[in-house]
């Protein structure tokens, strides 16, 4: 592969990695919100997935890191 298509795909991955992070704070700090403010009603339910899809928003970003890290070691060899 050569260099200006890896340095491509390193940016390119680093953008979503990074919207990957503003994605997951924020709905976490929507969802803990919500949570501490309403209580364990409807919108405490809702809450409460917002903090499960937000670990996971977590462990894509996690992944995504990774990914970079993969790319970097390519463009070095």
């Amino acid at each position: 592969m050569s260099k200006n298509k890896l340095n491509k795909l390193i940016d390119t991955s680093r953008d979503e990695r990074n919207h990957l992070w503003t994605s997951f704070l924020l709905l976490l700090g929507g969802s803990l919100t919500v949570l501490f403010q309403n209580g364990l009603n409807i919108k405490g339910y809702i809450a409460t997935i917002g903090l499960f899809l937000s670990i996971l928003l977590f462990f894509l970003y996690l992944k995504k890191s990774i990914q970079i890290d993969k790319f970097i070691d390519k463009l070095e060899d």
